[in-house]
């Protein structure tokens, strides 16, 4: 959901049944390895990186 939508992190937290977009944060941090932002802003890099090559 992250990397194929727009939602912002805290509905995506919501509709996950987390109860807080910080509790989300942190399982996604200490399962990924960065921040749900982090995540998003890199993987848009790399697809729009992908859509310049073509």
């Amino acid at each position: 959901m992250l990397k194929f939508s727009n939602q912002p992190i805290s509905v995506i937290a919501n509709y996950l049944c987390f109860d807080s977009q910080s509790h989300f944060g942190a399982v996604f941090k200490s399962i990924v390895g960065m921040t749900p932002q982090n995540y998003r802003m890199k993987n848009m890099l790399v697809s729009s990186q992908k859509n310049l090559e073509v």
